[in-house]
């Protein structure tokens, strides 16, 4: 395996971003690739630093990618930082420019990510053709109805900041449900879903809400709850998981 992070200018955020990539060690082509997304305060190395992510994934010949966001929550925000642009767009067209061994194709092409990145993950999936498969851990899967349980992260000024007037939050492309929704009715493909929510976590609630909102779109999903919080202990052990559930969405 190797650890690379690559550091370059965004034309599309106007900054320099970083993203941190492991690759396998091996000859082959149309290599897998997962974008695995950080939470609210995380950066391109959360994942490295806080999971055995890199250990996990040795013998299973795919890449991981991990971008940094900084707090723009996957969105282009109303301060005019075009993050949902970014991780959608550019991301993948400038890793396939640097690493052109990896997958381009939607059913080599995955997204997962904690809390935000959860969010950001599903976002990815319902808000692209691009991903075939898309895991959620502890995701901030908020609905537009109730923003407040997520204001114990973060303040309602800062999600403001990021998505706007909040009433104006459901029913808009910020809105994954609404994505959902969308996709179905414009007959596009839905990828396969995992949710994964520890029973002390704050968004467990949150996430039991959001599977009754994805069945009744017509999704067949669940929620796999087990004792835990909001941290890295429960993050690090149910990627494990989330990692032998995409190897096996690709020997299907």
């Amino acid at each position: 395996m190797a650890l690379i992070e690559l550091s370059y200018y965004s034309q599309v955020l106007n900054l320099s971003t970083k993203v941190v990539c492991i690759l396998p060690n091996t000859p082959l082509q149309d290599i897998p690739v997962v974008y695995l997304l950080h939470g609210l305060g995380g950066d391109s190395t959360a994942w490295s630093r806080f999971s055995t992510i890199e250990y996990d994934i040795e013998k299973m010949n795919i890449a991981i990618i991990m971008p940094q966001t900084s707090s723009g929550a996957y969105t282009d925000t109303a301060y005019s930082v075009k993050y949902w642009e970014y991780i959608s767009q550019e991301l993948p067209q400038t890793i396939q420019t640097f690493f052109p061994q990896l997958s381009t194709t939607p059913e080599k092409t995955f997204a997962a990510g904690q809390s935000l990145g959860g969010y950001g993950a599903l976002k990815l999936g319902f808000g692209t053709d691009n991903f075939s498969a898309i895991a959620s851990l502890s995701g901030a899967l908020v609905d537009g109805e109730h923003f407040d349980e997520a204001f114990q992260f973060a303040s309602k000024e800062f999600f403001e900041g990021v998505f706007g007037d909040l009433h104006h939050f459901k029913g808009s492309s910020n809105d994954i449900f609404h994505l959902v929704e969308k996709k179905i009715a414009e007959n596009r493909p839905i990828p396969q879903v995992y949710l994964a929510c520890g029973t002390e976590d704050p968004f467990y609630e949150t996430n039991k809400r959001a599977v009754k909102l994805f069945r009744k779109g017509g999704l067949h999903v669940q929620l796999k709850s087990s004792k835990g919080s909001h941290d890295w202990h429960y993050w690090n052990e149910e990627i494990k998981h989330v990692l032998v559930w995409l190897k096996n969405q690709l020997d299907k």
